[in-house]
């Protein structure tokens, strides 16, 4: 279960109206997520191809102004994530959902900056701080996709220099066993697992 697979689904369920992706860089969901709300929009502090140029912690929105928001893999890299998810409320309607996801088992990856993980109590604290119902509050993935993503990103970790390429191609088989290994388990998304390298939750205003 990977988070592009997750957020499709959650897409499908929760998601109406005018959709806003906080922290979507240029918006790689934009194709997926299109076809099932009216209007998407991708907001992102660095990504110049993004719709809207804004601090994720002061989005530039007046209140309620979009049926769902998303934040996709964002917390962990933003200064104020407590000022962030204010803002989402805030800028969502009453009755809207809110759908985030975040990594707990996950190696740290610098996109400037990454300052945290969250269990799945963590995420839902931050958001009933805030004033969020929870609805779900899940992680997903297993042991074995914990795995597969520590090899990976040891071995081919997009935000360092190039690895050896035989280091490269070794870790690009193991982690690939390890998602075969995955494939057939059954705890994907799961409420009482210990290892789950993300977590994602929906949240109702």
């Amino acid at each position: 279960m990977n988070t592009r697979m997750l957020t499709n689904d959650l897409v499908q369920k929760y998601g109406k109206g005018v959709l806003l992706d906080v922290g979507a860089g240029y918006g790689r969901y934009r194709e997926m997520i299109a076809p099932h709300v009216e209007k998407y929009f991708s907001s992102d502090g660095f990504d110049t191809r993004a719709d809207f140029i804004e601090d994720s912690a002061h989005l530039t929105h007046a209140d309620e102004s979009f049926d769902t928001v998303l934040c996709n893999q964002a917390l962990e890299h933003v200064t104020e994530p407590d000022q962030t998810i204010r803002e989402m409320y805030r800028v969502l309607k009453k009755g809207g959902y809110a759908i985030a996801t975040v990594p707990f088992l996950f190696p740290e990856h610098k996109d400037p900056t990454d300052f945290r993980r969250y269990t799945r109590d963590g995420l839902a604290q931050a958001f009933t701080r805030q004033g969020f119902s929870v609805v779900e509050c899940k992680g997903y993935g297993n042991l074995w996709t914990v795995l597969s993503e520590f090899v990976r990103m040891g071995t081919r970790n997009p935000y360092k220099p190039k690895r050896n390429m035989f280091v490269r191609k070794g870790g690009h088989l193991l982690s690939k066993f390890f998602q075969f290994l995955e494939s057939g388990s059954k705890d994907q998304v799961s409420e009482t697992s210990i290892f789950y390298p993300n977590v994602y939750i929906v949240a109702h205003k």
